[in-house]
This record gives structure tokens, C-alpha cells and sequence, in this order.
């Protein structure tokens, strides 16, 4: 009995499309999570928008970032271990710089 059990507990998820969404191949610069029902897109940000430093202050981490595309660009900053910066506008030529907690690691630029 226990071998039929573990036959169904394992033909489930398969029929249920679990394999063929862990071999789907993610989509390029987008990263994407589902909340409930509602699909999130979280997009990167073009690397004309870059990271020119990060640091300490006071023991807080920073970073500072510079759109040096020829558009305005809407951003916020990316942090491991600590709340993301909140969006912000930058014009081209525009630099943004953004403290955090002091576990915070800097994890990247994305779109808002």
C-alpha cells in the first residue's frame, strides 16, 4: 500500500505541469514571482543606469547610482538583508545615493 502512496504522491505533480515549468527557461533581465494570482514583473534596469559607488558611513552601508542614459529613467535600488530603496526619477546625468541597514548588501538596480 505504501508504494502505491508514494506512486500517486509522485504522478501528481507532473500531472499537474509542475516538471515543465521547473525545465522553462526565465525570461532575459526580468525577474518574476507570483503573489495569489497576480503575476509580478520585476525588470532591470538598463545598464546605461550604474552602480559608481558603495560604501560605510557611520557603519550603514550606501550605494550611489548615475543615469548616464540619454533618457530619464525611474529606479530604486536593490539591497540583500534590508528594505529596497523607494523609486526614484533620474534625469540623464542625474546620481541618486541611498543608505540602509546596517546588514544591508548591495544587490542591484531595477526598474519601477
Amino acid at each position: 500500500m505504501f508504494a502505491t502512496v508514494a506512486s500517486i504522491a509522485l504522478a501528481v505533480p507532473m500531472s499537474l505541469g509542475v516538471a515543465a515549468a521547473a525545465n522553462a527557461a526565465p525570461a532575459p533581465a526580468a525577474l518574476s514571482a507570483s503573489v495569489g494570482s497576480t503575476l509580478i514583473k520585476a525588470t532591470l534596469a538598463p545598464t546605461c543606469v550604474r552602480e559608481t559607488k558603495t560604501g560605510h558611513s557611520w557603519g550603514f552601508p550606501y550605494a550611489i547610482i548615475k543615469n548616464t542614459c540619454s533618457t530619464t529613467q525611474r529606479v530604486k535600488i536593490i539591497w540583500a538583508a534590508a528594505p529596497d530603496s523607494p523609486c526614484k526619477t533620474l534625469s540623464p546625468g542625474a546620481t541618486y545615493r541611498h543608505s540602509t541597514g546596517a546588514l544591508g548588501q548591495f544587490d542591484g538596480i531595477k526598474k519601477c
